[in-house]
């Protein structure tokens, strides 16, 4: 993943601070708790961040899930599949991508920290007929 931080809740403007970040167990997991992102560099409050990546899928339908505090959207190739653009805690949030092409895929996550703790955890699932696997 690239990582860019931005000093405002709206990911808007230019990001202050970019880094890679390594896939984890999670494509993304962390918690912040009630630290900065970016020490020295963003505030432990009213932040956000965007996490862009391209990934490798298998052909057929794959369920996304995200747990945030506080909100996030997720795009898959530009288009906004999830979106829970909102303060407080949100857990198991989760949308399916049909008919995925085999081959990469452009991924894009973004959070906002608006204040307390801070955490982003997102994954996905290849559903089998009966369901995700």
């Amino acid at each position: 993943w690239t990582v860019g931080y931005f000093t405002n809740p709206n990911v808007q403007g230019s990001p202050v601070s970019s880094q890679i970040v390594p896939r984890s167990n999670y494509p993304i997991d962390i918690n912040w708790g009630g630290q900065s992102a970016v020490p020295n560099v963003i505030a432990a409050d009213n932040w956000s961040s965007r996490w862009e990546g391209n990934f490798d899928f298998d052909v057929g339908n794959y369920t996304f899930y995200a747990n945030a505090d506080d909100g996030v959207r997720i795009y898959f190739d530009n288009r906004l599949i999830l979106d829970s653009w909102s303060d407080g805690v949100h857990q198991n949030l989760s949308a399916t991508v049909n008919s995925v092409t085999p081959g990469g895929h452009e991924l894009r996550v973004e959070h906002y920290e608006r204040s307390g703790g801070a955490s982003l955890r997102v994954w996905w699932v290849k559903n089998q007929s009966g369901g995700p696997q």
